[in-house]
């Protein structure tokens, strides 16, 4: 038995220092989300309800590497928890929860 290469984690697409937050939660109407990106990337958010099933979608192409604000506009979203999932250049990187009151 022996053990593979030695993996060096600076060359991982996934790093630590990537977050997500959503202000304010809880929210009643529209939600900022704060985020940040490390190269320019393609970072994609999935909103998901508590059974896990994607109710929307916010795509952003082409971002410059540092600290973004985005509103996710979430009228049309029943009060409840939700999950956003970050999505960097198709790897789930970030998971955060928002709580929705209407």
């Amino acid at each position: 038995f022996s053990y593979g290469s030695t993996v060096n984690l600076s060359d991982s697409p996934i790093n630590s220092s990537l977050f997500v937050q959503c202000l304010p939660n809880p929210s009643s109407q529209n939600t900022v989300l704060n985020f940040n990106t490390i190269n320019s990337d393609c970072v994609t958010f999935e909103i998901l309800d508590n059974l896990g099933k994607e109710c929307k979608k916010l795509e952003l192409k082409n971002l410059s590497e540092g600290l973004h604000y985005e509103t996710l506009q979430c009228d049309n979203l029943q009060s409840g928890l939700y999950f956003i999932r970050m999505i960097v250049n198709n790897i789930t990187v970030a998971t955060t929860q928002l709580v929705l009151i209407h």
